[in-house]
């Protein structure tokens, strides 16, 4: 036995490491957020899944929709949390998890502008920050803009909601945000939200995958990430 207990070890190991990859009770999961959303969504599910599934690895990446969309094809990241709509293509699988509201936001220089309704070109004559471009919430507001004939000309341009939140904290200007994610900062009026006549449609945030098999660790992630909401 001591002659053979180190290769008996590793033989052991190895047995144990088969298993557990067939029941796929360990791997890694690779996700994209964007910090905002890893904070508001993927945070309130990942230590109960944590416990469920003790061996899985978790890899938080936080990339534009854009990009986390290159890296779902590229297979560098399973799951994506997106702004819908994402690019369509036959090799990614779309879901939607929650609805959200887009909106004006601005601190307490600007609440003035709460008190009537203001249209989309009442509001380009002030300090209007959004996301860069190729972003979908600017995508989206430059569409708006067109719609209704008035032109985008950002006074300032960040790569995240959460940025464009603190901006406006600090009275740097108008931000285009999503509401939820900043009701206590609009419920303590540290914010305010700024009445526009345009209709803004709500939109929706979804989980986007590959459209092909996945570890079943990844498949309980989803579905428990979908319950939650």
């Amino acid at each position: 036995y001591k002659e053979l207990e180190n290769a008996i070890y590793i033989f052991q190991a190895a047995e144990r490491n088969f298993l557990s990859r067939a029941n796929n009770t360990e791997g890694e999961l690779r996700i994209n957020a964007t910090e905002i959303l890893i904070r508001y969504a993927l945070l309130p599910y990942l230590n109960e899944f944590s416990k469920k599934f003790p061996n899985v690895k978790i890899k938080l990446s936080s990339k534009g929709t854009p990009d986390a969309l290159k890296d779902i094809k590229s297979g560098k990241i399973h799951i994506a949390l997106a702004t819908l709509p994402a690019s369509s293509s036959s090799s990614l699988k779309i879901m939607p998890l929650f609805t959200f509201h887009d909106c004006f936001v601005a601190g307490k220089d600007y609440e003035f502008l709460t008190k009537t309704r203001r249209s989309l070109r009442d509001l380009m004559r002030y300090p209007v920050l959004v996301l860069r471009e190729g972003m979908n919430s600017r995508q989206y507001l430059e569409k708006l803009c067109k719609i209704y004939g008035y032109s985008l000309e950002p006074y300032l341009e960040a790569e995240s909601i959460d940025t464009l939140i603190q901006c406006a904290l600090y009275n740097c200007g108008i931000s285009f945000i999503i509401r939820e994610f900043a009701e206590r900062d609009i419920a303590e009026n540290k914010l305010f939200e700024i009445p526009v006549e345009e209709i803004i449609e709500p939109r929706h945030i979804g989980i986007v995958t590959l459209d092909s098999a996945m570890p079943d660790y990844a498949l309980h992630f989803i579905k428990g990430l979908k319950e939650t909401f």
